[in-house]
């Protein structure tokens, strides 16, 4: 037995030589600790002030320092001015000349919309979920938070070269994946008799209203058209929106933590979690698969969508549950779990992605 050890010992080491091996796991060692610190620089520097900002809202409402009343007032305040200000100003100070490569678009919407479907799919299948609660699962998988959390992030974490495709990547998302939902629950609706004389063309009605009346993607699309046309923006509405638009981040984060905050627990974690999973996980290497597939990819645009990917649920899941009153348990919890979690999975990618910039 003995002698079969060494000569198998003899056999992996002319395979293996022992100073490769040797080197080899030093190689590894120091990269897997250059990882360790850039996630940890990554982790304080830019995720986790974002995080403390929201998670200080979230315990403000929980210790009663905010009334109903004061959540409100902040909410409307960040979520329909500070931040579509913010928004506009940020489109028109951009140059659509750097370029636009519709492929790009097009691969991310095919990762979102694959992923959509395997969240409806994972509803009906493993949960025994009806259409309407297909439905949310099919946006929790795939509908993230990119205006309020993505957005400083991924600037601060890729330079200013990430503005442009982080905010078209906010937009596209907002524009798709919540008015196809709303349009799938119209017409659920509309079949089951709650609403008189609805169907498919009241339901698309509703979702282009979803679109048209979102403050956020109405914004957006003015400081496109300032950008396009090279509009100026006077001096007296720059300053403005520039003050006004420098609330928008911090009182979103701390008004969504607050929002969060409200948010009832229910006993369906396990659904719950395997939304987060979806959303955190699978999504994402989807988004990666799908824009690998573009000849010669702009890599500041590809981390980008990748690290967009990985952003917690956004806020809008559960609106739109709680309005059509499908899975509101399980997509209230479902939004609080993974924004909880991202705050250390956003870090993680986040390191990762840089460090191969």
């Amino acid at each position: 037995m003995a002698r079969v050890w060494l000569i198998y010992r003899s056999f992996w080491h002319r395979l293996y030589p022992l100073a490769e091996v040797q080197a080899t796991r030093k190689t590894l060692v120091v990269q897997v600790k250059f990882a360790t610190k850039l996630a940890a620089m990554v982790f304080l520097n830019a995720t986790l002030p974002m995080f403390a900002l929201l998670f200080a809202g979230f315990f403000a409402v929980r210790r009663g320092y905010l009334t109903e009343g004061g959540i409100k007032g902040l909410a409307l305040f960040a979520f329909y001015f500070a931040m579509p200000v913010f928004l506009f100003r940020t489109m028109a100070n951009l140059s659509l000349a750097d370029g636009l490569d519709a492929r790009f678009f097009i691969h991310y919407l095919a990762a979102g919309i694959c992923t959509y479907l395997i969240g409806m799919g994972i509803g009906r299948f493993v949960f025994g979920a009806q259409l309407a609660g297909q439905a949310i699962f099919g946006m929790s998988a795939c509908f993230g938070n990119l205006a309020i959390i993505a957005l400083p992030i991924v600037i601060d974490v890729f330079g200013e070269k990430a503005t442009l495709p982080i905010t078209m990547l906010v937009l596209l998302e907002a524009a798709v994946y919540m008015p196809v939902t709303i349009i799938i629950l119209e017409v659920l609706r509309s079949r089951e008799g709650a609403v008189a004389g609805a169907g498919l063309p009241r339901a698309v009605g509703k979702g282009v209203m979803a679109v048209i009346t979102n403050a956020v993607i109405m914004s957006m699309l003015i400081g496109i058209l300032f950008s396009y046309y090279s509009i100026p923006i006077p001096t007296l509405v720059d300053e403005f929106a520039s003050l006004v638009g420098s609330a928008g981040i911090p009182c979103s984060l701390f008004a969504l933590g607050a929002s969060l905050a409200r948010i009832k627990r229910t006993d369906k974690f396990s659904e719950s979690a395997v939304m987060t999973g979806v959303k955190l996980i699978l999504y994402p290497l989807l988004v990666f698969g799908a824009l690998s597939l573009l000849p010669a990819p702009d890599p500041i645009w590809v981390a980008t969508a990748v690290l967009a990917a990985c952003m917690p649920m956004g806020a809008n899941l559960y609106l739109v549950a709680e309005t059509f009153n499908a899975h509101v348990g399980r997509a209230s919890m479902a939004v609080l779990t993974s924004t909880i979690v991202s705050a250390l999975t956003v870090s993680i990618a986040a390191a990762i992605l840089a460090g191969n910039l």
